[in-house]
């Protein structure tokens, strides 16, 4: 592993972290789980022997171990969400939709904005249906929780158009979308406007 050599909290972080990748990996792990396989396929450009080997690295470090559902956070990989999130809000500054022809959409990248945005105030479960992939998000008073969408939620929104691209990032009114059909509410809608008003504007 490359190290900087240098006796500081900042260049250890950058030691364990700061490899091309490493960060990515993490960011789709604060979803959930994730295989071997989809981790490969959610990160166009990796090749399956550098993902290899960046995993074990994680893993060496202790932020990673493999589960049933492929790999997971441990305890100690949890503290890097901050890290992730507060990137992603530096990052999103410059986001504008539509992305380019030659962008990837990561749907777990989208949907960890909404954690980040997210001030707190709600109590209700959310699910998010997209073309390939879909959440659960369990919402209390001061936190939310992204994982699987494996039980029936209050709400469900699908979308057209990338309507749900356009409320994650762009931060459209959930009733605006609702009203073009660019997002469909199936549940309490009452609870998704909740939510939507304890989101901080991009």
């Amino acid at each position: 592993m490359k190290t900087y050599n240098q006796f500081c909290g900042t260049a250890y972080a950058l030691d364990v972290l700061g490899e091309r990748w490493t960060l990515l990996i993490l960011r789709d792990l604060l979803a959930g789980p994730r295989r071997y396989g989809d981790l490969l396929e959610g990160l166009p450009g990796i090749t399956t022997n550098l993902l290899a080997k960046r995993l074990a690295h994680l893993t060496d470090a202790q932020l990673i171990a493999k589960c049933t559902g492929g790999y997971e956070l441990t305890e100690r990989g949890r503290k890097v969400e901050p890290i992730v999130l507060a990137l992603a809000d530096f990052g999103s500054q410059s986001l504008r939709l539509p992305p380019r022809h030659d962008e990837t959409v990561s749907r777990r990248a989208l949907v960890l904005n909404l954690k980040r945005r997210y001030r707190g105030g709600c109590d209700c479960t959310i699910g998010l249906v997209f073309e390939t992939a879909s959440f659960l998000l369990t919402i209390t008073e001061t936190s939310l929780d992204i994982g699987p969408l494996n039980i029936v939620p209050d709400a469900t929104l699908t979308h057209s158009n990338g309507g749900l691209a356009r409320w994650i990032i762009a931060g459209d009114p959930i009733d605006d979308l609702i009203k073009t059909g660019d997002v469909t509410v199936e549940g309490r809608a009452d609870c998704v406007r909740a939510f939507d008003a304890r989101l901080d504007r991009p």
